[in-house]
C-alpha cells in the first residue's frame, strides 16, 4: 500500500514543518488546458495559475463536514502559452482563492460564486466530486488511505514521510504536489466529457477567462514556494 500511495499521488516536501509566522508565499498550478480568453478559444495550452500572498491569510474552515484550508488574499495571475506566444493576464481582485482539502486529497484554485474546484484542481482522483467514492473503494491508492494507515501504525511514517509532511503544512509551507488535474465545472461521468464552460467568466485585464478540462487523465503540478515568485 505504501508504495502505491507515493506512486499515485506524488507528494514531495521542500522543507519540514509548517511556517511559524507570516511569510510571503506563491501558490501555483501548472498544466495544459482548453478554454477561452477574450473570446478566443485555445486547446492544449500550457498554463501557470498563481496566487501571490502571505501565509498569515491562510485560514481553516469546515465545508461539507470536513476541515479545509483556504487563502483568498493577494494577487492572482495567469500565464497562458499558446504556441510560441505567452499571455500574462492579471485576474481581477477577490475572485479566485486557493483551497486545500486533506480529507479528500485535493488542492485547487476556486472562484467565488462559481465553485471550489474551478478553474482548476489537482488531486489523486480524476473528478473531485467522485473522490469520496474512490476513497471508499480503493483506499490503498489515496492519501486518505495513508492517513488511516498511519493512525493505526504510526511507525509506518518512514515509508512515506514526504506525503505526511506535505499534508501538515496546511497551505502554510513549501510543497510540491503532482496528481490528476481537473478543469471542469460540471463533469458528466457517464459520458466521460466536460460538456460546457461556465456561464460566469473569470475577469482578467486580458478579457473574460474560461477553463475547460482537456482530458480525464490530465496531469497537473501544484507548488507552494515561500518568499519568491515562480
Amino acid at each position: 500500500m505504501k508504495q502505491a500511495i507515493i506512486a499515485v499521488f506524488g507528494f514531495l516536501m521542500a522543507a519540514a514543518g509548517a511556517s511559524a509566522g507570516a511569510v510571503p508565499i506563491v501558490y501555483s498550478i501548472y498544466g495544459t488546458v482548453d478554454g477561452e480568453l477574450n473570446g478566443q478559444a485555445f486547446s492544449g495550452a500550457e498554463f501557470r495559475l498563481e496566487l501571490r500572498t502571505d501565509t498569515v491569510h491562510t485560514l481553516n474552515a469546515i465545508e461539507n463536514g470536513v476541515t479545509v484550508y483556504r487563502n483568498d488574499q493577494g494577487t492572482a495571475l495567469l500565464y497562458l502559452t499558446r504556441g510560441t506566444q505567452t499571455t500574462i493576464a492579471h485576474i481581477a481582485a477577490n475572485q479566485v482563492f486557493v483551497r486545500y482539502d486533506p480529507t479528500n486529497g485535493i488542492v485547487s484554485f476556486g472562484t467565488h460564486g462559481i465553485g471550489p474546484y474551478y478553474p482548476v484542481s489537482v488531486g489523486w482522483c480524476t473528478v473531485p466530486l467522485g473522490c469520496g467514492k474512490i476513497a471508499i473503494n480503493y483506499p490503498d491508492v489515496t492519501i486518505v488511505g495513508a492517513l488511516a494507515q498511519l493512525k493505526a501504525a504510526p511507525n509506518d511514517l518512514v515509508f512515506y514521510p514526504a506525503a505526511v509532511r506535505a499534508l501538515a503544512t496546511e497551505l502554510r509551507g513549501p510543497t510540491l504536489l503532482t496528481g490528476f488535474m481537473d478543469a471542469c465545472l460540471a463533469y458528466e461521468v457517464s459520458k466521460n466529457v466536460c460538456p460546457s464552460i461556465p456561464t460566469t467568466p473569470i475577469k482578467t485585464d486580458q478579457g473574460n477567462l474560461y477553463f475547460q478540462k482537456q482530458t480525464v487523465f490530465g496531469k497537473g503540478i501544484f507548488v507552494a514556494a515561500e518568499g519568491s515568485v515562480l
